[in-house]
């Protein structure tokens, strides 16, 4: 599940993020496995990250509560996300991340 959040320490400017000895002092490990209720590595993934990077300003709150709504209003679309995102399954170390934050280095074969 840190695969996305390794990259991303990697390549982005993180601000403020749950240090590993804090995590493992808050059980965070526990905390993550009673909150995962993904059905897919990606969701897994980006819950991991959520938990581990607190926001505490307005505009990336606003944002996710954006999807959050759009998705909960839209059940349509909602339904095509999650079978685009099914297809890749719940398989740890599926390498998702890597298409995401080193796209250039490993070049899709039938994209």
């Amino acid at each position: 599940m840190s695969d996305y959040w390794d990259r991303k320490l990697k390549y982005e400017q993180i601000d403020v993020a749950i240090n590993e000895l804090t995590w493992s002092d808050l059980d965070m490990d526990d905390v993550f496995k009673r909150l995962d209720t993904c059905l897919t590595s990606v969701g897994d993934e980006y819950l991991y990250v959520t938990l581990h990077q607190p926001q505490w300003s307005e505009k990336p709150l606003n944002d996710r509560e954006q999807y959050i709504t759009y998705f909960a209003t839209h059940s349509r679309e909602r339904l095509e996300m999650q079978m685009i995102l099914s297809r890749l399954g719940k398989s740890i170390y599926n390498d998702v991340a890597s298409l995401i934050f080193e796209s250039q280095l490993k070049p899709l074969k039938n994209p």
